[in-house]
């Protein structure tokens, strides 16, 4: 939401503002945070900011690539980077895999999952989006490298007390100390241990589609 506050707030200030957006619609990852059905309030603040955004008198052009050139040719008096956060996608092998989505993919309704998911890193995003799954998946299975879930994590003791407790009640299974080095397709009863390299761990997301073999998860403690 960075991008839309500048503006609106240099607006408000006189400025001429144009505010360029590379996808559909304005919001960036703010619409992720906010897609779970626990979250609802986080989806309401993205769609006040969208709205007072087209109130404030700010030029707005979705599906804009920014380069370079144009840049330098609208002369412009101030330029502001706000290009938002990217995911980071682990080198693990089949990551790349038809199985495999992004956490913000799940999180907005984008992308289905299965029966049984598995979701790689017990950060915030992490478990929101473990938590999301479980309210339709049969099983849910976190990995993460640290000793505990959460741990990279900063944010008022409500917050985490409320996760918690909905975390507990959605039965989700966490597996920590451990780390995802291979996903593959090959149906197995239970996964294989290996060893790993923690710092591979990231946030992705794993989910079996309906009526597809259970692809096997490999990690090491």
């Amino acid at each position: 939401p960075g991008g839309m506050e500048c503006a609106i707030t240099a607006a408000q200030r006189g400025a001429e503002v144009e505010l360029w957006e590379k996808t559909a619609r304005l919001g960036g990852l703010l619409w992720a945070a906010g897609g779970p059905s626990f979250k609802t309030d986080v989806a309401d603040y993205a769609s006040y900011l969208v709205n007072k955004t087209f109130r404030s008198n700010v030029r707005v052009r979705t599906m804009k690539d920014a380069t370079a050139e144009e840049i330098l040719a609208g002369r412009w008096d101030k330029v502001v980077m706000a290009t938002g956060a990217h995911h980071k996608i682990p080198p693990i092998a089949g990551i790349d895999g038809s199985t495999v989505v992004c956490a913000e993919d799940v999180l907005t309704g984008w992308v289905r999952h299965g029966r049984r998911a598995v979701v790689i890193g017990a950060g915030l995003v992490g478990c929101e989006t473990a938590a999301r799954c479980a309210q339709q998946a049969d099983s849910v299975t976190v990995v993460e490298a640290l000793p505990e879930i959460l741990m990279s994590v900063q944010h008022c003791r409500n917050n985490e007390q409320a996760l918690d407790q909905l975390l507990k009640d959605s039965g989700i299974e966490f597996i920590t100390q451990a780390c995802v080095t291979v996903i593959d397709e090959t149906p197995v009863r239970d996964p294989t241990i290996v060893e790993g390299d923690p710092a591979y761990l990231g946030e992705a997301v794993q989910a079996a589609d309906d009526g597809q073999d259970w692809p096997s998860w490999r990690f090491g403690y």
